[in-house]
């Protein structure tokens, strides 16, 4: 943890955020399941290439299947929330509150913190870049969906009887940032905006933030010395 301690003296702004997600991620039912991305990187650091690759596999095929179950709960959380029951509305919002912290801290972590943890010699890792990017584009409509439950939760969609297609399209104009003429809500709930709108920002940023990062460098002719 020598880069956390340096990190630590260089910025203790830097640290306490660096500290607030480290802790995030043992809320996550995947990370305490599967074990997370630095645990793995560390637990086989003195192990071959071929023994940390198919501790990798094993890990990615997981959360896969982890993902896959949960984008079958936000769909029948949406489909549910409009119960007349408090209990099944309730838990309806609690998993995708849930969700939400969970793709945010795994993202945040994977993009800016993991490689400060990770003391293996090879270095941070992921399993595939390509799946990287399919699962930020997935997680990235779950956001939407996880919004649009507690959008329909709330009633502060402008509609006089909003639908949940309403909810969702609401929930996509406000995380990517467009169609601001249309958000008159109703109620005082609109710090849920807020909060969604700086999500989806962050969250943009930190994707295209990879995207640039796998865009490969071009060399100039001129610039080569014979």
């Amino acid at each position: 943890m020598d880069n956390i301690k340096l990190l630590r003296k260089v910025s203790p702004i830097t640290y306490f955020i660096e500290r607030v997600f480290y802790c995030l991620q043992y809320l996550s039912i995947a990370n305490l399941a599967f074990g997370t991305r630095t645990k793995i990187h560390n637990k086989y650091a003195n192990k071959s290439d071929e023994e940390f690759a198919a501790a990798s596999k094993k890990r990615s095929r997981q959360i896969d299947y982890y993902v896959i179950v949960f984008i079958f709960l936000e769909l029948i959380s949406l489909s549910i929330v409009s119960s007349t029951s408090t209990f099944i509305n309730l838990l309806a919002v609690i998993i995708v509150i849930y969700r939400a912290i969970d793709i945010f801290q795994s993202v945040v972590n994977m993009n800016i913190f993991d490689q400060l943890r990770v003391t293996a010699s090879r270095g941070h890792k992921t399993a595939t870049t390509e799946r990287a990017l399919v699962l930020s584009v997935v997680n990235f409509i779950e956001l939407a969906f996880c919004f649009s439950v507690l959008y329909y939760f709330t009633n502060i969609i402008p509609a006089d009887s909003p639908s949940k297609f309403d909810a969702l399209y609401f929930s996509v104009i406000v995380q990517i940032g467009i169609g601001f003429s249309e958000l008159q809500v109703k109620g005082n709930l609109k710090f849920i905006l807020l909060i969604h709108f700086l999500y989806g920002f962050f969250y943009t940023l930190l994707i295209i933030s990879r995207l640039v990062g796998l865009i490969p460098i071009f060399k100039s002719v001129f610039n080569n010395k014979e």
